[in-house]
């Protein structure tokens, strides 16, 4: 089975724009779940590896997304586990070299627009931020318009995405923080 490419759209917010557009986003009823998590990022130079304890949503996910994080476009591989199962995940990959990793709690809250997923997220390392990822494609060659209608929904509400290049600079600040990058 090909792995699906996830595209998404990364930026920062305000507190006062992140709590603006929650209140409009509700006003306009969009279905919104909390999605409240802790997550295991692993140092993993192709791509992202991680382990999640989704507390909102009473599961564990393993993740696996290969590509750049900077272009928004990302082959990805998730299997649900039980939340029981996190820590003996954790475990086991770091029984099998994966050694460093970098614990983030996540305070979530998915809307869910037509045929994407608006993520209104706060984290030490990037604070108030969205995340707007589209459908999952099957094909390369679709990344460009997908990324350019997730680009209309981010006008539509006021949003700024973060360029390849900030994301790189932010994750580079991360990654040498933490040690997994000298």
């Amino acid at each position: 089975m090909k792995p699906l490419i996830e595209v998404e759209l990364r930026g920062l917010m305000s507190a006062e724009q992140y709590q603006a557009l929650i209140r409009r986003l509700n006003e306009e009823g969009v279905p919104v779940e909390a999605d409240d998590k802790d997550t295991y990022f692993f140092n993993f130079p192709r791509g992202i590896f991680k382990v999640c304890d989704e507390i909102s949503k009473d599961q564990g996910k393993l993740s696996l997304k290969i590509g750049s994080e900077e272009t928004g476009a990302l082959q990805e591989t998730e299997i649900v586990v039980g939340r029981e199962q996190v820590p003996a995940f954790r475990n086991f990959f770091a029984n099998l070299g994966y050694t460093d990793f970098h614990l983030v709690p996540q305070k979530r809250q998915n809307f869910f627009l037509p045929d994407s997923t608006l993520s209104l997220k706060f984290t030490e390392d990037f604070q108030h931020h969205f995340e707007l990822e589209g459908e999952l494609l099957e094909d390369e060659a679709d990344v460009p318009a997908e990324r350019e209608r997730l680009k209309g929904i981010c006008r539509e509400y006021g949003l700024t995405p973060m360029e390849p290049e900030e994301i790189a600079a932010r994750v580079q600040v991360i990654k040498k923080r933490l040690g997994f990058i000298k």
